[in-house]
């Protein structure tokens, strides 16, 4: 998440990129929380695909599952 000033600037991404830029999973996995139909656009736009639904808790929403496949460490 980015405040609403730097939004559509590229930070999201930069952000994202940095977290894993050490990292050496050969998969990457996330929620998005299905009422943030963009958000789940935007991580699909930079690879992510959708590989199902998770509900953590029943108080929650269901959220959409998302995997970024990466090459080998």
């Amino acid at each position: 998440m980015v405040v609403e000033k730097v939004r559509g600037t590229g930070i999201a991404r930069q952000i994202h990129d940095e977290l894993l830029r050490d990292r050496t999973e050969e998969r990457v996995t996330l929620l998005v929380d299905r009422v943030h139909p963009k958000v789940r656009a935007l991580y699909e736009s930079w690879g992510y695909e959708w590989f199902g639904e998770v509900l953590p808790f029943p108080e929650v929403p269901l959220y959409d599952a998302l995997i970024l496949r990466r090459g080998t460490g």
